[in-house]
Order: C-alpha cells, then structure tokens, then sequence
C-alpha cells in the first residue's frame, strides 16, 4: 500500500475489514497496486515487488493487513484508554480452557 502517500491514507483505511478476505478476492486490488507502484516509481513491469515497497518503506495489503490487526491487539492489551469504548469488550482472553496432555495427545477442555 503506498500508505506513506496522501493517497495510501485512505488505502489504508479500514484495511482491518476490506483485506479480512481470501487472497484471491484480493488479488486485483494487490496486482493495481503494484501497478500503481511501477508506475510511481517508474519501474519496469517485471521489477521484483519487494522493491516496489521498500522504496516507499510500505507494507503489501496481506502484511499490512496482519500489522494493523497486531497494533490493535496490542493497544488492547496495553493502552486499552486509547481505543474507543465500543472495544472495551472486543476480545477475551482464554482463561477458562484447561489444556492436557494424554499420550502423545493434547486435550483442551474449555470451561463455560
């Protein structure tokens, strides 16, 4: 995503929902924006795709797409003041599943 471009802003929104997808939904939307990304760069068609996102110090959509997940989960768990009150209760921790192990088998037996 060129998420460092005025542009990449609203790329980069709301990616938390749009890219929550299989890869072949979002395969066009990958592919336009490597485009986007030659283009910019003015790079041949054929450029390694890595190259195209180092140089704008970016993310590809499926890996931007696990950081945002990440920071959100990380601000959960830490600065949990920051988000807003509707996450107070977004996710829940395991505290009630009891793992053991028979034989060579885990078991998890979760507690309601």
């Amino acid at each position: 995503m060129i998420s460092n471009l005025p542009e990449g802003s609203h790329l980069l929104y709301s990616v938390e929902l749009y890219a929550n997808t299989g890869i072949t939904h979002l395969s066009k939307l990958i592919t336009l924006n490597n485009k986007i990304l030659q283009i910019l760069q003015n790079k041949a068609y054929n450029a390694p795709v890595k190259e195209l996102y180092t140089a704008y110090t970016t993310l590809p959509i499926p890996q931007l797409h696990k950081q945002q997940m990440l920071l959100l989960a990380h601000k959960y768990y830490y600065h949990k003041h920051l988000l807003p009150k509707i996450f107070c209760d977004y996710f829940q921790f395991n505290q009630g599943i009891i793992v053991m192990k028979l034989g060579t088998k885990l078991v998890f037996i979760y507690a309601v």
